[in-house]
């Protein structure tokens, strides 16, 4: 990632921070096929969670002491996935591929930052022009923090319909603190960690509101979500799991 930013920043000519942003713009382009995937097994699980979690119960209550019904509980969970096209990989894959990206980018810019490049250090604009260090005031820390509440408050219960509101409150406020806790543990990075970041952030913003028009959601294949009716579901799940278990052992000849 370090031999990316420095071939652009010579090719382009492009101020540092324009360097960083474009970089950041471009790998959001480049993953963004990842990132739809796992939006998209995001969707389908939480569409299949009243079967998965109904099943989920039953086998805790049965599979104990039923070993039949266990294996009839795991071939039904099998099943579930495979009608809703879902499985819980696919989103630790997309995960691990953000996470990967991230601690690529954050470790490059640290390096440039700590060998002081020198048009690194008069790279930056505004109040922030020498991007290999801290930011005193700490506007860009704040910028962050205050962005990532915003993403929170607006995107918090995204993909999380279905869930009960205690759960989606919790989360909203995990992700609250973690935001604001941000500030005080990162205000020491170099400016340009947070010019990543920053991007970073707004291209995920700009996702999640297309992705809130129909037509977007639509043409990327991301189904619609429904409340489902829990109790529909966990007598149909039942049901299933109890033909399983209870179905005559297969002969084989």
């Amino acid at each position: 990632m370090q031999s990316v930013l420095l071939g652009l920043h010579s090719v382009t000519g492009l101020p540092w921070w324009g360097t960083i942003a474009l970089v950041t713009v471009g790998t959001r382009l480049v993953t963004a096929p990842l990132t739809l995937m796992q939006i998209r097994n995001t969707y389908r699980m939480t569409q299949a969670r009243p079967e998965m979690e109904k099943i989920a119960a039953y086998m805790k209550s049965e599979g104990a002491t039923n070993p039949a019904a266990s294996s009839a509980a795991q071939e039904r969970m099998a099943q579930v996935w495979a009608k809703y096209d879902c499985n819980p990989m696919k989103s630790l894959v997309g995960t691990l591929g953000q996470a990967s990206v991230f601690m690529t980018f954050f470790f490059a810019l640290k390096a440039l930052a700590a060998a002081k490049v020198p048009s690194m250090v008069i790279g930056g604009t505004l109040w922030f022009t020498d991007l290999t260090s801290p930011d005193p005031y700490y506007g860009l820390p704040i910028l962050t923090g205050a962005f990532m509440l915003a993403m929170v408050q607006l995107n918090a219960a995204e993909g999380m319909q279905g869930q009960s509101p205690a759960m989606v409150r919790n989360f909203k406020i995990g992700m609250s603190v973690l935001a604001v806790a941000i500030i005080p543990f990162s205000y020491l990075l170099p400016k340009s960690v947070f010019i990543y970041w920053i991007t970073s952030n707004a291209m995920v913003a700009l996702q999640n509101t297309a992705l809130r028009i129909p037509a977007v959601k639509q043409y990327f294949k991301i189904p619609e979500l429904k409340r489902a009716d829990t109790q529909a579901s966990f007598n149909a799940a039942a049901s299933v799991v109890k033909t399983y278990r209870d179905r005559p052992p297969t002969r084989h000849i």
